[in-house]
């Protein structure tokens, strides 16, 4: 099982980007943003890769993708509200 961790918006004192789409704010930005629903970044770790920083869009196309030939995968995603296992599907 993946598991996504939130990067925590109140927290972060330094400019943060998303490793796949190059998407980047100021931490100030990212709070506000995210306080809105409108983005939230995620760390997580794909088998043989080091710990990576997606944005939530990213962050589904790479999980996505990462499924190869399975049907589906368990992502354990650690909120800020608490811990939730989702199960993404892969379209027939």
């Amino acid at each position: 099982m993946l598991k996504a961790e939130i990067v925590d918006p109140h927290k972060r004192k330094a400019k943060i980007r998303c490793f796949v789409c190059n998407l980047s704010y100021v931490a100030r930005d990212y709070e506000i943003l995210y306080e809105n629903e409108k983005l939230a970044f995620f760390k997580i770790k794909f088998p043989e890769q080091r710990k990576k920083i997606h944005c939530h869009n990213c962050l589904y196309k790479s999980i996505v993708k990462a499924m190869g030939h399975n049907s589906q995968i368990k992502v354990e995603m650690v909120t800020l509200e608490g811990v939730t296992v989702a199960t993404f599907y892969k379209d027939s």
